[in-house]
């Protein structure tokens, strides 16, 4: 009899340690998990500060540029036209003839 209770009371320690092996190992995974998750929060926060402020620098840019255009407008021909210098009948030529 004594010696069943050694083996069970061995069993039992070794049942408790790899309990215990098991429990430390979950929270450590638990704890990386939880800083990882923090920076990956971080991380997201600090790429939609940056995706605002873009954007507000984009609108400004745009507000700007309307200002300008429209105190300084710039002239629109009504229609498009040729160029009176395609229209000179007979073309020059550039070339001298030697003869």
């Amino acid at each position: 009899m004594g010696f069943c209770n050694t083996n069970q009371n061995i069993e039992k320690a070794i049942l408790q340690s790899q309990q215990n092996t098991a429990s430390i190992i979950a929270q450590s995974t638990a704890n990386t998990q939880k800083i990882l998750d923090m920076m990956c929060n971080q991380e997201t926060q600090r790429l939609r500060t940056e995706l605002a402020e873009a954007r507000v620098i984009a609108q400004n840019n745009q507000q700007t540029i309307d200002i300008i255009n429209r105190l300084q407008p710039t002239p629109t021909p009504s229609w498009i036209v040729n160029s009176p210098y395609q229209s000179i009948y007979p073309p020059t030529t550039t070339t001298a003839s030697n003869g």
